[in-house]
């Protein structure tokens, strides 16, 4: 997701250097016989690598014109397993003003002698690419890696970005011991925050006299040992919100007014109010592009409703896109954030007064510090506007999402609603309308085959994210993708309805054959009443998760078999009955089967009540997922009458 592109241009500017730069390592080469004689770690004998010892030093040069920042970084990892050998491929992304210094690696192993035999990397085994059009890559692999093998690895990154200070001590492998220590300039002031479950070790913070290169800093030292790894799961957000780490960040302070208090809400909004004072008054411009009948129309939810619907008919979103709100309106091509707050100023130009922007920040972004403020956090804009008392927030980025809700990825907890005149405050974001899926399927039996109807039934977010999709493809694209997902079922003709009235439930039918040959054994046919939309693994696989569950929005599932048989067969297994309700309401489900005649009914219906669930109660919906496969996974029996 890109960020705001104008909030960065407050902070920010390009920059070049070229100074030499002075890099501060531990002695290369302190690798022992016993850490290559290493066969596991004790700690976590499932680890395919452990980082032995990793340093960080981080810190400023303020003596030329342009001052940066430079890290250096060095790293002792000792491979246990074939799956480590990718921790041998070093790449180290960077900015295209930005400079990578004092490259060095060195791979250790033992010979048939017992010796420590070194292969040391090559300057013509180091590769430069160009990532994207702003970022760099020095690329290199480190040379006779093997299983037991000890790499070391340690360079110098110099930027003018202080984003430098900010270190993971978690990975995707387990650490011994790691070390950082940096030297904060006094200005720009930075404030420092350590974010995760892990506590340091050693945790101390000073004021210190002569620094590298200047006369006075704060110095911050942290040591973590026996750091296990950060193992992601699904429903996660992004991992920066959990993972063990250091993040530094500038003091906002507002370019638009001297001696300002710094690091406070409302300098921010007197800075943003400044900032979008050419972006947020087109009234005028929109004014003479809405048509006419929206302009006139004097119904306030209506009119809110036409102009939404125009902006989100009007744009295409391509987020790589640099127009402003013109060009963009010009040429139909915007990016998220520049029809948001086109939005913003048709409804604006439309007299409709309680509209305002709420910044917030996606899913994969990140959580938004209340600590202090900032807009480094911030990469999103929805647009908010309350008629009779009622709040409604708006989004025109997708063709597929309806009035009065947002993308899933702005589901990540709080907005800053932008009030100029009377100050900024917090809004939870929330979904304002319900998800749910139902699935039924009619089948009946022949002597070759089930055939049958499998129709499904979406809205909220199930329906948004299967709108996007439908859309992508044609009629025979749909059925063939579904025939792969599912090669026991053939399908011989799909429709659906309401895909473009957004405002109504999508519904999706399938006539569907599936041949019993494969399930005809000794007279017995086996069929699984869970066909579309059936849970076959558990997302929760850990013992321990030490962060929550955010599902983003509550779920609720239906599904509903009805199978007729004839009469020369009889019914030799169906599943048992079911029902189980979590702690506390968290959750539940119940499951029925019923047998009339020759006629089988299976009914399943699931929900969970939270949008997130506690890593306390991570159990509890691990074990609910648990009795839900065990559920869909049972077949029903059908036996040929002799």
């Amino acid at each position: 997701m890109k960020k705001i592109a104008l909030l960065l241009l407050i902070l920010f500017t390009n920059f070049t250097f070229s100074q030499k730069i002075k890099s501060y390592f531990p002695t290369i080469g302190n690798v022992t016989k016993n850490e290559l004689k290493m066969t596991h770690y004790e700690k976590d004998s499932s680890a395919n690598a452990v980082v032995l010892d990793e340093q960080t030093f981080v810190h400023f040069n303020s003596m030329s014109r342009n001052s940066y920042y430079t890290r250096d970084y060095y790293v002792k990892i000792k491979i246990l397993k074939k799956g480590a050998f990718k921790k041998a491929n070093i790449r180290i992304p960077f900015y295209k003003s930005s400079s990578v210094k004092n490259i060095t690696g060195v791979t250790y192993n033992l010979n048939d002698k017992n010796e420590i035999v070194k292969s040391l990397l090559s300057e013509d085994a180091i590769f430069k690419e160009k990532y994207n059009k702003n970022v760099k890559m020095e690329s290199f692999a480190l040379p006779n890696v093997k299983v037991g093998s000890v790499i070391e690895v340690k360079y110098s990154l110099s930027s003018k970005s202080y984003g430098l200070y900010s270190t993971k001590f978690q990975s995707d492998i387990p650490k011994i011991k790691t070390t950082y220590k940096a030297h904060l300039p006094s200005n720009p002031r930075l404030k420092v925050r350590i974010i995760g479950f892990l506590k340091p070790d050693l945790d101390k913070a000073y004021i210190k006299d002569k620094c590298l290169n200047v006369y006075k800093c704060t110095a911050l030292h942290y040591e973590l040992n026996n750091i296990p790894p950060f193992k992601e799961e699904a429903y996660l957000t992004t991992k920066d919100n959990y993972i063990s780490r250091i993040s530094v960040e500038r003091e906002y302070n507002n370019p638009y007014k001297k001696n300002s208090d710094k690091g406070d809400w409302k300098n921010l909004d007197e800075g943003l109010r400044n900032a979008y004072d050419r972006y947020s008054k087109k009234s005028l411009f929109y004014k003479k592009n809405l048509p006419r009948f929206v302009l006139k129309e004097k119904d306030e939810l209506r009119k809110v409703h036409l102009v939404h619907t125009f902006i989100q008919r009007h744009f295409t979103k391509d987020d790589d896109s640099n127009n402003d709100l013109q060009k963009a309106f010009e040429t139909k091509i915007a990016s998220a954030i520049n029809i948001n707050l086109s939005l913003y100023n048709a409804l604006k130009a439309a007299e409709l007064d309680n509209v305002k922007m709420v910044l917030l920040s996606t899913r994969e972004n990140g959580f938004i510090t209340k600590l202090h403020a900032t807009i480094l956090d911030f990469d999103y804009i929805l647009v908010r506007v309350v008629i009779n008392g009622k709040k409604y927030y708006l989004d025109a980025t997708s063709k597929v999402i309806p009035f009065g809700e947002f993308p899933f990825e702005c589901l990540n907890g709080v907005g800053r609603v932008l009030d100029f005149k009377n100050g900024s405050y917090w809004e939870d974001i929330k979904p304002t309308k319900a998800t749910s899926n139902t699935t039924k399927v009619v089948l009946s039996l022949t002597n070759e085959s089930f055939n049958g109807v499998i129709t499904t039934i979406s809205n909220g977010y199930k329906a948004s994210s299967k709108r996007e999709f439908l859309n992508k493809y044609n009629k025979e694209s749909i059925i063939e993708k579904f025939e792969s997902k599912f090669s026991f079922i053939e399908v011989d003709d799909y429709n659906d309805e309401n895909l473009t009235d957004l405002s109504k439930n999508l519904i999706q039918n399938y006539k569907i054959t599936i041949p019993i040959e494969d399930g005809f054994t000794e007279n017995l046919i086996r069929i699984n009443p869970f066909i579309e939309n059936k849970i076959s693994v558990n997302p929760f696989k850990l013992s321990e998760r030490l962060y929550p569950i955010d599902f983003g929005y509550k779920r609720k599932n239906t599904y509903l078999t009805s199978l007729e048989f004839p009469n020369n067969y009889k019914i030799k297994s169906i599943p048992k009955d079911k029902a189980l309700s979590l702690p506390n309401k968290l959750g539940k489900f119940i499951f029925k089967t019923n047998v009339v005649e020759n006629k089988i009914t299976v009914f399943l219906k699931y929900q969970l009540s939270k949008e997130i669930y506690d890593n306390n109660e991570y159990a509890y919906i691990k074990e609910f997922f648990n009795q839900l496969i065990k559920i869909q996974s049972e077949d029903i029996v059908l036996e040929k009458k002799m």
